[in-house]
């Protein structure tokens, strides 16, 4: 399994294996770009849902301290 981490910084590296094991370059290329774009969204989902939880948890803090 790769780490996505490894994937956002070596992209290039991912379709050349890819290439390597018989995958077409435009798929492979097409493939790494979507699992890219999808992690930023994922990635941005979540910093949208922690700023919704702080929101929340600081108006439970002032209900429960009203």
């Amino acid at each position: 399994m790769l780490d996505i981490k490894w994937i956002r910084d070596n992209p290039k590296a991912l379709v050349e294996a890819l290439v390597k094991r018989s995958w077409s370059a435009g798929d492979a290329q097409s493939t790494v770009d979507d699992l890219i774009a999808s992690d930023e969204a994922r990635r941005a989902h979540l910093s949208e849902l922690q700023v919704k939880q702080e929101r929340r948890n600081a108006a439970s803090k002032e209900i429960g301290n009203a």
